[in-house]
């Protein structure tokens, strides 16, 4: 099996998968955070925007536009907002997460507190959220400064034909 393929294999089960169990985990534990109970709501918000963030790369909605002006204005006008829209949602959630560190995990008291999976699962994913923005950071700067690449970073890599499976 080709290591491209898996890797393209993985890439879609983090890209698709996960949204969808961030904001299902989120929506399945509303109460369970009354220390900050804006947690769960921001999971279950973020798994639906990265999902709807995905949908205008699709190929099927970049194909249909091909040739329509007015469609790809619109399609790269929805891009933008979403891709806004998302990075201000991931500021948000960055304050309501951080800003109980570290929570009261201790449910049996009267004091507020939050799930420790709940809490932990948030956490760990904007940590390697913000692990993955920093090397895509550097290794953008690498590809900038190298010169080999003009800044798309797409063009780095040569495109492949691949076959249909049969």
């Amino acid at each position: 099996m080709d290591l491209e393929f898996i890797g393209l294999i993985v890439g879609m089960i983090l890209s698709y998968v996960m949204p969808m169990v961030f904001g299902a985990y989120g929506v399945m534990h509303l109460e369970d955070c009354t220390q900050q109970p804006y947690i769960p709501i921001y999971m279950g918000v973020v798994g639906l925007l990265v999902l709807a963030a995905q949908l205008p790369y699709l190929s099927c909605c970049e194909r249909r536009t091909e040739g329509r002006p007015m469609l790809q204005s619109l399609l790269r006008a929805a891009k933008v907002v979403l891709f806004i829209i998302l990075i201000c949602w991931f500021i948000a959630g960055s304050v309501w997460i951080y800003s109980i560190y570290p929570p009261n995990y201790d449910s049996s008291g009267k004091e507020a507190y939050c799930a420790k999976t709940l809490y932990l699962f948030a956490f760990w994913f904007h940590n390697v959220c913000y692990i993955c923005i920093g090397l895509g950071l550097i290794a953008g700067l690498y590809f900038y400064l190298k010169g080999d690449c003009d800044v798309n970073i797409c063009s780095c890599f040569k495109p492949r034909s691949y076959t249909p499976l049969e």
